[in-house]
């Protein structure tokens, strides 16, 4: 089994390079919205295509996409958007790829450079048997909105193999961590293979041969040159660590499968329990406060853009009767969840 996994450059807010708006503000017009309005709603400037080295919030360009679904009533906005967006559009990161000599070595500098594009977030790779499998997730407990930017990344990184291989070309499959849309007609549109929900990770699964086939656009010249302004950019901005936000990345793994306990998450963060419960006080937070939090954070999220039910919802949050979690709910925000979702979507 051959594997490579990039590392993570921790932030206290994860951040993205601007690359990715640029077309965002083209799209969304084709699509019948307003991005002005939809921009500034979410705290992010239409000039920001111009400046693709600026740093911006993950958490503010995801809100940005959900707001484009609503104005849009394309609830497939992310996928659409991803598939359709190039590589040289990415700036630095694309054109890395493209001048990559195969394709192979291509996913292999996505794996190790991704990180200085996005923080707090992971793209690997793995083979097994044949099959390979470049995965991808955010891992940042504050951005539960996942599911527009799952699609709108795979379906990019889709665009890596269809530049090397052809549009025609298809993977095996198509995992995402979410649960399955109520309309998932286009993701076999675009993806040309299965796609299946409510998976372990977000992954394009593919045959291993195809990786030795080269690049169209290989350049050695400009890889060079790429490759060395990322790693300086890299170094740059390598950010510090953001423990309350690691905390709720593990919490949304660990919760649909009941109540979880501190020395789970800590054993899944590599640290004694007792370290982790000093290392939260230190920050000001308890355990239980951020499993409330995450709670709170999730159920909105998935009252407002899910089509999952208060029943199902429940259990995704750990509880196990609805009644617990309506109870909750209605606590933290004085109003039951099914009148919550109601007045959400007017």
């Amino acid at each position: 089994m051959h594997s490579m996994s990039g590392n993570v450059y921790r932030s206290a807010e994860t951040t993205v390079l601007a690359t990715v708006m640029v077309g965002l503000e083209d799209f969304i017009r084709r699509q019948g919205g307003d991005a002005r309005t939809i921009f500034n709603r979410v705290g992010l400037s239409t000039e920001l295509a111009q400046k693709p080295n600026d740093l911006i919030s993950l958490r503010s360009y995801c809100c940005a996409i959900d707001e484009a679904v609503k104005q849009t009533g394309n609830d497939n906005f992310g996928l659409w958007f991803g598939d359709q967006f190039s590589l040289e559009s990415l700036g630095m990161l694309g054109f890395l790829l493209l001048s990559s000599p195969t394709l192979g070595e291509a996913l292999g500098n996505l794996v190790k450079y991704f990180p200085v594009h996005q923080k707090n977030s992971l793209v690997s790779y793995e083979e097994k048997q044949g099959i390979g499998r470049l995965s991808y997730r955010v891992v940042d407990g504050n951005i539960v909105n996942r599911r527009q930017d799952a699609e709108l990344s795979i379906a990019l990184f889709l665009n890596i193999f269809r530049h090397a291989l052809g549009d025609d070309w298809s993977p095996c499959e198509i995992h995402f961590e979410h649960a399955r849309p109520e309309n998932n007609n286009d993701h076999r549109k675009v993806f040309a293979s299965d796609t299946l929900f409510s998976r372990p990770m977000n992954a394009i699964y593919f045959k291993a041969g195809v990786l030795d086939n080269g690049m169209p656009q290989c350049n050695a010249m400009l890889f060079n040159v790429m490759q060395q302004s990322l790693e300086i950019i890299g170094g740059l901005n390598r950010p510090k660590s953001g423990l309350v936000s690691k905390v709720k990345d593990e919490l949304i793994s660990l919760l649909a499968s009941g109540n979880p306990r501190l020395e789970e998450v800590a054993l899944r963060m590599n640290m004694p329990g007792w370290t982790l419960q000093r290392r939260l006080a230190e920050d000001g937070k308890s355990f239980k406060e951020i499993v409330e939090e995450t709670r709170k954070e999730l159920a909105c999220y998935h009252l407002q853009h899910q089509t999952i039910n208060i029943s199902g919802l429940a259990t995704l949050l750990g509880y196990t009767e609805v009644s617990a979690f309506s109870r909750a709910f209605q606590r933290w925000y004085g109003v039951a969840p099914g009148k919550w979702r109601a007045a959400s979507g007017d």
